[in-house]
C-alpha cells in the first residue's frame, strides 16, 4: 500500500483545530516559556490583551506553502522553501514554528515513537530536551530550558505517507527569551487561522488522492469463459477469471486495486481447492491430512468463522503487524442463501473485521467466508463456497467497505454459461456418486462421532452458532432473498436463492439448479410456494 506524497496529512488542519485545547497542556507546563514573569502585574496583562485585540493582522500566502494563515502586522514570517518550515516571530524574539515532516530513514522505523520524537527534536533544535511525553492520541510534548531561551513542542504523529516512510506528521514549536511576555493568546489565534492553500502543490496532491476514490464504475466480465461479471471501479487495476481445474471444480476470482495501491478488494480465490475429510480408508492408503486426493485437499472441516480468520492472517501477516479481530458475526441467513439447504450437512457464513499496522499506517480489513460440508455414502467433502474481503488504511474504511459491497452486490453468473456447464457437471457427478457409494456408511458415522469430540464440530458449538445475533451488519447486506419451493414427487420443501425463473432438482435429490433456460430431462422442476 502506498500513499501519494503528504496525502495522509490531508486532515491534519481540521485535526489541529479540534486538538487545539491540547495547547493548554503546553502552556501550563512547569517551566513553560509562556509563564508570566513575576514582575508582570494584572493590569499589564489586561492592557496587553487589549492591545492584541486592537492590532491589525495580515494574511500569509505563498505558492510554496501548503497553508495560509493570519499574523500580527508587526511580526515577521519566514518560509524555508527547502523543507516547508514556517517561522512566525514576534518583535520581542518569541517565535512559533510550524512544520510538516516525513522521515524515511530505515533505522527510524525501528524506533518507538517517543524515542523518535526526542531524536527528531534534538536534530531540529539542538538543545537538552526533556523526555517526550504522550499527552493525547499520537500527540507528544517535550520542553527545554536554556540560558538565553526556553522552548516547548507539540508533535502530532500521522500515518506515514508511503511504504518507505517511518514517521510523518506536523510539529508546533514555541521558543521565547526568558523575559518575553506571554503570547499564548496570539499563538492560539494564529494557529486557529490556519487553512489549506488553494494554490499550493499540496492541495493538488490531495486532489490526486481524492481522485482514487471509487466514483465511476464499469462492468468486468470473466475473460476465460464469460462465466461471471460484476461492477468494479473504472480507474482501478482489475484482474480475474474463472479457473477450471475439472468439470466439477471451477473457481471464479477477481481482485481490484486502487490507483495508489492502498486499497485491495477481492472476491474468490483460485487457490482454494475442495477438501476431502480424512477417514480411516484414506489414511490406510497414505492420504493423510494435507495430502492431495482425487483433485482435492485432505483436510478436516474448518468452520466459517475460523476459516475467515485463518485465511486473513495467512494473507495479511506478511504485510500487516498486530493483526487483531475486533468484530465477528455469524450469518446463518447468508449460508442458506449461498449454500441452499440441499445436501449440506454443515453450512456456515461469517464475517470478521481486523485491525493492524502497515508500517506506520493503521489498517483495517473485512473478510467474509461461507463454508459447506457434505457427508454421504461413507465419505465427506467440504468447500469454501464464498470468500471475499477488502483491506485498506483505517482512514479509508468507508471507501473500502463501499467498494467490496458494490462488487458483491453486482456479482452475477452468466445463465447461458451455467446451463452449458451443468450438463458436464451432471455426468461427472453421477460417476462420483457411484464411486462414493462403494465406501461403507459406517465410516461416515465414525467420522462424525470422532469430530463430535472436537470443539469445532460438537453440538454445543453448533447450538452456539444458531443463537448468535442474525441481524445483518454493513458487510453482509449484499445478500439476496430466498424463495420457498417444493418437490412435487417427494413433497419435500426447500429454500433456494431468489432470482432465477425456475429451479430443478436432480434424480438423486443432491443438487438444485436455478436457471432461466430449463434443465436436463431427468431433472424435476420445483414448484414455488406462494
Amino acid at each position: 500500500m502506498d500513499y501519494p506524497a503528504r496525502a495522509s496529512l490531508s486532515l491534519c488542519f481540521s485535526r489541529l483545530f479540534c486538538s487545539f485545547s491540547l495547547l493548554l497542556v503546553l502552556f501550563n507546563a512547569p517551566f513553560s516559556v509562556f509563564a508570566q514573569s513575576p514582575d508582570q502585574t494584572t493590569d499589564q496583562s489586561t492592557n496587553q490583551s487589549t492591545d492584541q485585540a486592537e492590532e491589525q493582522w495580515l494574511e500569509f500566502e505563498d505558492a510554496q506553502s501548503p497553508v495560509t494563515f493570519l499574523y500580527p502586522k508587526d511580526w515577521q514570517v519566514k518560509l524555508d522553501k527547502s523543507n516547508g518550515r514556517i517561522d512566525i516571530k514576534a518583535p520581542d524574539g518569541a517565535m512559533l514554528s510550524w512544520l510538516l515532516f516525513a522521515v524515511s530513514d530505515a533505522e527510524a522505523s525501528k524506533l518507538p515513537p517517543e524515542k523518535f520524537v526526542s531524536l527528531f527534536l534534538k536534530a531540529l533544535v539542538p538543545q537538552s530536551w526533556s523526555t517526550a511525553q504522550l499527552v493525547g492520541k499520537q500527540i507528544y510534548r517535550a520542553e527545554y530550558k536554556g540560558d538565553s531561551e526556553a522552548g516547548s513542542a507539540l508533535l502530532f504523529l500521522s500515518p506515514a505517507n508511503s511504504s518507505q516512510s517511518a514517521f510523518s506528521g506536523r510539529l508546533c514549536l514555541f521558543i521565547a527569551p526568558p523575559a518575553a511576555p506571554d503570547h499564548k493568546e496570539t499563538f492560539a489565534e494564529i494557529l486557529s487561522s490556519f487553512s489549506l492553500s488553494q494554490h499550493s502543490a499540496f492541495t493538488k496532491q490531495n486532489d490526486t488522492a481524492e481522485n482514487t476514490l471509487a466514483t465511476d464504475w464499469t462492468r468486468y466480465t470473466d475473460p476465460a469463459e464469460g462465466a461471471f461479471s460484476l461492477d468494479v471501479p473504472s480507474n482501478w487495476t482489475v484482474q480475474g477469471r474463472l479457473d477450471r481445474f475439472s468439470a466439477l471444480d471451477v473457481r471464479p476470482w477477481v481482485k481490484a486495486v486502487s490507483p495508489d495501491q492502498m486499497v485491495t478488494a477481492f472476491i474468490g480465490d483460485g487457490k482454494l481447492a475442495p477438501c476431502t475429510m480424512p477417514n480411516a480408508t484414506l489414511s490406510s492408503l497414505g492420504f493423510y491430512s494435507g495430502k492431495n486426493y482425487n483433485g482435492s485437499l485432505v483436510l478436516d472441516y474448518i468452520p466459517a468463522r475460523r476459516f475467515a480468520e485463518k485465511y486473513a492472517r495467512s494473507n495479511l501477516s506478511k504485510f500487516i503487524s498486530d493483526l487483531t479481530v475486533v468484530d465477528a458475526q455469524d450469518h446463518p441467513e447468508i449460508a442458506v442463501a449461498v449454500n441452499g439447504t440441499v445436501g449440506a450437512t454443515r453450512s456456515e457464513a461469517a464475517t470478521i473485521k481486523l485491525t493492524g499496522m502497515y508500517g506506520n499506517i493503521p489498517a483495517v480489513a473485512y473478510y467474509l467466508a461461507v463454508t459447506k460440508a457434505t457427508v454421504a455414502h461413507g465419505t465427506g467433502m467440504w468447500w469454501v463456497t464464498k470468500i471475499a474481503g477488502v483491506v485498506a488504511p483505517a482512514e479509508r474504511d468507508s471507501e473500502a467497505l463501499g467498494v467490496i459491497l458494490r462488487m458483491l452486490q453486482s456479482f452475477e453468473v452468466d445463465q447461458a454459461w451455467a446451463a452449458n456447464s451443468l450438463r458436464n457437471t451432471v455426468n461427472v457427478s453421477n460417476h462420483y456418486r457411484q464411486v462414493s457409494q462403494q465406501i461403507s456408511k459406517s465410516i461416515s458415522d465414525r467420522y462424525w462421532s470422532q469430530q463430535a469430540h472436537n470443539e469445532r464440530m460438537n453440538q454445543a458449538y453448533w447450538n452456539q452458532q444458531a443463537s448468535q445475533d442474525r441481524s445483518h451488519d454493513g458487510f453482509s447486506n449484499y445478500i439476496r432473498g430466498v424463495e420457498n419451493v417444493y418437490d412435487p414427487n417427494s413433497g419435500t420443501a426447500y429454500k433456494v436463492q431468489y432470482g432465477p425463473q425456475e429451479h430443478y432438482i436432480d434424480s438423486s435429490g443432491s443438487y438444485i439448479l436455478g436457471t432461466d433456460n430449463g434443465a436436463a430431462p431427468d431433472w424435476t422442476k420445483l414448484i414455488s410456494i406462494p
